[in-house]
């Protein structure tokens, strides 16, 4: 054999070997496996079978024994199959990915590529007895014949649909799945195009492995990324019972000072910019500090103008937090420049947590010192909150 030919086996060899160890890495989590991932790891076995039998037909090619003529037979009869069942299993995948990110349900081109496969798999069966496809020579050297471009035009017409059906869905899927769909469309094509020129390589087969190379790394990333999301989302929650635990027990307190507070607030503050990654700016403008207030009720001010506003809006997002002292008053001011809400929604749905925790500041500011809470909101331009707290007023330690 050539130094190419050793080069072509080595590489296919590497191929399956990755293609098997991925598929195995995929078949550990089998209790978390979707239809997506299981039919991943069906392309992955697929593709590991196809590059073992590509080696084999490298490898028997020009051997003349009744193994030889066997293998080289079997082997390519092998590649040529798995191929379609390869575009077939392809076309599966790309319907439920699809599907799971919101794109429509349309089965009708997944069947059209699955009939254009079953059609080229019978002409290969057909090419066995007819070298409609490939042939073999007196010395069992594998040789192309006309018929190999129909496969080739079966194979471009099958890339066309799911290129379509990808680009007629893109704006549903993640960037990142996204790419890693276009790779897997592009790069076996490129490898076709450089199939009909070159002669004595498996182009095809090393450009899908690397395809399948892209799909597996993105499902690592995504799995990645949702198991961070998740551990973000249980830190959420048992620090927000943490809050609620604490708020209570202070709510027994009765005031506290407002640099008391504001610590409180600090250490929120940081827990989603730092730890989080919450994206925002804060701007403190802070002109009155020696008075009191409810425990929590600045903090809980801040964490809704954070997960109503913020949160949900796109682009820049920025926080005021003020304090002044007018006239015998004092007044504390939270805004946000988020997403807003109708404000005649806190009498019309009084069953909604955040109203509820509203009235329920304002009726504590009101009960123990005496003071107001108004609210100024509209959709799509902030929320400007104003606790307003009169100074000749004796407050309930």
């Amino acid at each position: 054999m050539s130094q190419l030919q050793y080069f072509q086996i080595g590489l296919e060899l590497w191929g399956a070997v990755f293609s098997a160890t991925c598929a195995g890495i995929l078949l550990i989590r089998k209790k978390y496996i979707k239809k997506t991932v299981w039919l991943l790891i069906s392309m992955l076995v697929v593709n590991a079978v196809t590059m073992v039998m590509d080696c084999l037909a490298y490898i028997y090619r020009g051997n003349v024994t009744s193994l030889g003529i066997v293998m080289t037979r079997v082997s390519n009869f092998m590649v040529f199959s798995l191929n379609y069942v390869m575009f077939a299993l392809a076309a599966a995948f790309f319907y439920h990915v699809i599907k799971n990110h919101g794109g429509r349900e349309n089965r009708r081109w997944v069947n059209m590529v699955h009939l254009l496969c079953t059609i080229g798999m019978i002409l290969v069966i057909i090419s066995q007895f007819t070298d409609l496809y490939y042939g073999f020579d007196a010395t069992n050297h594998y040789f192309r014949t006309a018929g190999w471009y129909y496969g080739t035009i079966i194979m471009y017409i099958c890339f066309g649909i799911c290129v379509y059906e990808i680009l007629l869905n893109r704006q549903k899927m993640p960037k990142d799945i996204r790419f890693a769909l276009y790779a897997f469309i592009m790069i076996p094509i490129v490898a076709v195009m450089l199939q009909m020129v070159l002669y004595g390589m498996s182009l095809i087969n090393v450009g899908i492995t690397f395809a399948l190379l892209l799909m597996f790394l993105s499902y690592e990333m995504k799995e990645v990324h949702d198991y961070a999301a998740l551990q973000m989302e249980y830190e959420h929650k048992k620090m927000d019972v943490a809050h609620q635990v604490e708020e209570e027990r202070m709510q027994q307190v009765g005031l506290v000072s407002f640099e008391d507070e504001m610590e409180v607030v600090e250490d929120y503050l940081y827990s989603q910019m730092e730890k989080y990654g919450m994206d925002m700016q804060v701007n403190r403008e802070i002109r009155a500090v020696d008075f009191k207030i409810p425990p929590y009720a600045i903090r809980s001010l801040v964490q809704y103008a954070v997960c109503f506003g913020l949160k949900p809006k796109d682009g820049d997002k920025t926080l005021w937090i003020k304090t002044d002292r007018d006239r015998a008053k004092t007044y504390i001011i939270i805004e946000d420049d988020g997403n807003g809400f109708d404000t005649e929604k806190i009498n019309e749905d009084p069953a909604d947590n955040y109203f509820i925790d509203i009235q329920g500041i304002r009726k504590r500011i009101q009960e123990l010192q005496g003071g107001s809470l108004e609210i100024r909101s509209e959709l799509n331009h902030g929320t400007r909150i104003v606790i307003i707290i009169p100074d000749n007023r004796d407050m309930k330690l």
